[in-house]
This record gives structure tokens, sequence and C-alpha cells, in this order.
């Protein structure tokens, strides 16, 4: 098995860690198989004759086969009926389960070429086609369906395999399918499915498994989804399926993930030549259908390039700035301002105050035909802040508080962000709350110390006087004996402190 690790080479990593492994092979394959134990007795000298014992025993893997278990498939790409810059983009499906795509094989039973475990071909892949193809039918059949009556005849045979069709011979599993199951077939036409189906070679390249470990500036949103598909000892991993035909620009093309499995001996080679174990009368190919999705590749002309490329182009010829708002044909001094403000890239847009008053304000983004010097000291305590008001024409100009409340949106939508800040801020009350009830306790105690020194010195001053003149004197030269003990104690501790200094 191959391993690429990439890893970010800057300092802030812009998403966490990410391992590329070609496949994760189980490590036993889907369908039946049988256990043989066999254990010898027999005596050194002849005594007992050699006895064989044995014991077979048969068990079964069950995995997907004719469809797939809700929820097995966590996100495709492109997305679903979505419509943007996909022409250079292959289509792909994750699944949730890293060994999905290879619980089966792509080679048949009689097919003994098969590779090694490091290069062994998914059993699922993407079919991509066009408007423009030949159409293919999609149908709710049963397995019975996927058998031809020349094979094996089921029942009375109705509602097999059609003559002309093709369909890789396979066993059933008896213990987990029947041939009454239900699952959806796609019939393509032979010559279509020899000009887009992987060769031999390519379909090992189809598949890889995707090793995450999310960083902070991912969202929330797609943490949580890695979460679900992990435990707590291992990182999550995610299996993609790659299709191998590119989206046709500026029109609808549809997915379909089928089952290749025991189709590796079928599949057309590299020049879309078909396979010569494919009957010369078969017309058309049936494959077991396990998800399909409809997507728009626009037309390079009406992407976001395309459109900076035709700017203030007409008729393919450079001329005043048209996409910007008309005015109507005034001439008057109010004319000539508001053409003014859209020359320099502004738009008049409805305003609805906090204050729950309705007006119309200016709004530009940031790109302007000339050079913006007006500038906000930060921080600032909100939008409104960072409006402007024009004297000249009563209006507003709400371009930079537009674009900080879309960038503390922006910053919000940060999971590992929104909390940090919102910890800061808890954090914060507190802060204060702690430094004040130690302030309040220390004013307390020392309050209480100086009350209690007072009531100490006052008795001192009480029972010395009490005392006879020989016993104060006494007394006092012992206090003063102590004190310069102490006090000699203190100066040579603290030089021989500054001495270590």
């Amino acid at each position: 098995m191959l391993i690429k690790e990439i890893v970010s080479d800057t300092a802030e990593p812009i998403s966490g860690k990410l391992v590329f492994q070609q496949n994760q092979v189980p490590p036993l394959n889907a369908g039946t198989g049988t256990i043989t134990v066999q254990q010898t007795v027999l005596s050194t000298r002849g005594q007992i004759p050699e006895t064989i014992y044995s014991n077979v025993n048969n068990f079964a893997v069950n995995g997907p086969r004719f469809t797939l278990p809700v929820g097995a498939i966590t996100s495709v790409y492109p997305p679903e009926n979505a419509q943007g810059e996909y022409d250079r983009v292959l289509p792909h499906v994750c699944f949730n389960r890293a060994t999905l795509p290879w619980e089966r094989q792509a080679a048949t039973p009689t097919y003994q070429n098969q590779p090694e475990a490091a290069d062994q071909a998914p059993w699922l892949g993407i079919l991509l086609l066009y408007d423009t193809d030949p159409a293919v039918t999609v149908s709710d059949i049963e397995v019975k369906g996927l058998v031809s009556p020349a094979e094996k005849k089921i029942g009375d045979g109705k509602d097999q395999l059609p003559v002309n069709y093709f369909f890789p011979v396979f066993k059933l599993d008896d213990n987990a399918e029947k041939y009454t199951d239900k699952c959806l077939a796609v019939d393509i036409p032979v010559a279509l499915f020899n000009k887009v189906a992987p060769c031999h070679d390519d379909l090992p390249w189809l598949a890889h498994v995707r090793e995450i470990q999310p960083g902070n500036k991912q969202s929330a949103q797609y943490v949580q989804r890695l979460k679900s598909i992990s435990d707590e000892k291992a990182l999550p991993k995610i299996s993609t399926v790659i299709g191998n035909r590119l989206p046709l620009p500026g029109a609808k093309t549809t997915a379909y993930l089928v089952s290749f499995e025991n189709w590796d001996s079928y599949l057309p080679d590299e020049n879309g030549v078909q396979n010569l174990n494919i009957p010369k009368a078969t017309t058309t190919i049936r494959m077991v259908l396990l998800k399909q999705w409809d997507f728009y590749a626009i037309d390079r002309k009406q992407t976001f390039s395309g459109y900076l490329k035709g700017l203030n182009k007409k008729d393919g010829v450079f001329g005043d700035a048209i996409l910007r708002l008309q005015t109507d044909e005034d001439t008057g001094e109010a004319g000539k301002a508001i053409q003014n403000a859209f020359d320099m890239g502004f738009v008049p847009l409805n305003h609805h105050t906090r204050q729950a008053a309705d007006t119309v304000s200016w709004y530009h983004g940031p790109f302007v035909p000339y050079n913006a010097d007006r500038t906000i000291d930060i921080p600032v305590n909100g939008a409104d802040t960072c409006t402007a008001y024009n004297r000249d024409t009563g209006m507003f100009d709400v371009s930079y508080a537009a674009a900080w409340q879309l960038g503390r949106l922006l910053a919000l939508q940060n999971g590992h962000f929104a909390q940090t800040l919102y910890n800061w801020k808890k954090s914060n009350p507190q802060t204060i709350i702690a430094n004040f009830e130690e302030e309040f306790i220390k004013k307390k105690l020392n309050e209480i110390v100086d009350d209690q020194k007072q009531s100490v010195s006052n008795t001192v001053e009480q029972s010395l006087d009490q005392l006879p003149l020989h016993a104060q004197q006494d007394l006092l030269g012992l206090m003063n004996e102590s004190l310069s003990t102490i006090l000699s104690q203190f100066i040579t501790n603290k030089d021989n402190n500054d001495e270590d200094k």
C-alpha cells in the first residue's frame, strides 16, 4: 500500500494534516469461504495406524452488493443539482467506511490474473454521461434481472436479463441474498460503455483513502462530520471513489455510481476497444446502480474569471464602464451628482437603521476605480461607528460598515475563534470580581491586624506600668537584644542573596 503524507510548510497549517493511502483492503472480502481444520494422529512405533481427523465449516462475510446502506455515502462532488465551474473537476464520492471500495473485487472468480493487494482495484466506480451522449435507461429490477435465462432459469424465466443484454456471471450468497431482492440497474449501449468505462489498468487508480486530522480553521460542521465517522482511538478515515471523465461545459452532466464487481475481465482497453470476453451480439450493458446525481458545469464565459475578462467590453471591444448602473438623462446638478457616484462604483441601497428609520445609503465594494484614502480607527464598537455621513448629499456611506459586519460574521463562523472569544469575554468579569474580592479581603485583614496591634500595644503599656522599675529595664533590654538578632539575621540573608545574583 502506497502512502503519501501532505503537511503544510507554513507556520500556520491551512487545514491540519492529510494522509493519502492507495487503498485499505479488509482482511476478508465479502463473500463465502471455508475453514478446514485437520489433525493427524499416529504412533511412533506403528502400533496405532495413522488417522486424519478433519472438520470443515462454511462461513459468509456479508457486505453491501446490490444496494448501499443508508448513510454509507458522506458526500458527493460536485454537489447534487449544483451549478459551477466543474468542467475541470473529476466527480467523486466519499464513504464513511475506509474499506468499503475494496470489500469486494472487480476481478471475476475465473480471472486468475489478479493483482497484488497493493494494486487491488475497487469494486465501485463512477460513470459520467453527458446530455449529448446516447440515452441510457435506469430501472428498478429484482436481482434475477441480472441473470441470463441461458445461464440459469429462475422460476418461469420472466423478468430475467433480456436477450443481447450482458451482465457478468455471479454467485448469489444464499445466506444473505435472494433473487427477489430489489436493486437499481442502468442499461447502457455497448458502444457508449466502451467509450466511458475505465480500462483494466485505470481502475486501481480511481479510489483512495484519506486520513484526516482536522485543524482549528475548519468549520465546526465539517469537524462534527469527521467526528461522526471516527472513534476516539483513530483519526477519521474517508474512502473516495473518483470518476475518469471530465464534465462537459455548458451542459447537464449525470454521474452514476455503479458496481464493477466481476467486471475486470470485461472492461475495454485504453483505446475504448470492446473486450473480446463480451459476446459480439451484445447491444446493451446492464450494471448495478448504487447512486446517481446531476450537476451543471457552466461555460467558462459565464464564470467569475470570464466576467472579469469581459469587463467593459461590448461586442468584443473595450469601451465605457458598461457594467455600472446607468442613470437617466438628467443634466441637472442632482443627475450629475448621481452619475459621479455611479462612476466611482457606488450603488444606492435601502438602509434600515437601528432607530427603525428607512432611508437610502451609498455602498461600494472593495474594487473601486480610484484610490480609497479614507481610513477608520480600530478597534470600533460596532458597524455604526464605520458609517460615514456626507453633509452635501445628506446620505450615509455604509461600505465600511458592511465590511465590518461581514468580517465579524466570518470570524464567528469559525468555531475555534468563537469559543476563544466567548471564553475571553467570560473571564474578564471573573477576573475583575476576583481582584475586587482580593483587595477587599486584604483591606479587611489589614484593619483587623491594625486593631490587634493597637490592642496589644495598649496591653503591653499597661503591663509595663505595673512592673517594678528594674523589671521594666530588664524586659526592654531583652526586647532590644531580640530585635538586634533579627535585624542582623535579615542583613546577613540579604547580603548572601545579593552575592548569589
